[in-house]
């Protein structure tokens, strides 16, 4: 192993020149005052690397997916009770953007197609109006 040593191919423990500094229980000591000095400068950081619109984008992303994707409508189905992201906000884009129909016993929200996605039963015995959960517009 000397050899190796000498040839700069492997450190070994000890305090001397080449040598790591490191006792039997794999702890190796190091220098951080020495290093932070120059380790990382800022003219090691690209300009403008990390600013507000990176930030802003990167966490629209971790909600809704890749950039600028667009959300698709929904399907026809009953609408989840724990919702991604992109589901919850798109069935109250739709509900604000198409055709909502409202009779006497329903309320449907449609999808740009006009197909009933779908609907919840409304109720009213003249003292309580009632909306139940949305359910399949089928």
């Amino acid at each position: 192993t000397a050899a190796a040593e000498a040839a700069g191919g492997l450190y070994t423990r000890g305090t001397g020149v080449g040598q790591i500094n490191q006792p039997a229980n794999g702890q190796i000591d190091a220098n951080v005052v020495a290093m932070a000095a120059a380790v990382l400068t800022a003219a090691a950081i690209a300009a403008n690397a990390i600013d507000g619109n990176a930030f802003a984008q990167a966490a629209a992303d971790k909600v809704f997916g890749s950039g600028g994707a667009t959300l698709a409508e929904l399907p026809q189905g009953i609408p989840s009770a724990t919702p991604t992201m992109r589901a919850a906000l798109m069935l109250f884009y739709m509900s604000l953007r198409n055709k909502v129909t409202i009779t006497a016993t329903e309320l449907g929200v449609h999808n740009d197609a006009a197909v009933k996605i779908a609907k919840s039963v409304l109720s009213d015995d003249a003292t309580t109006f009632q909306r139940d959960e949305m359910i399949s517009g089928a």
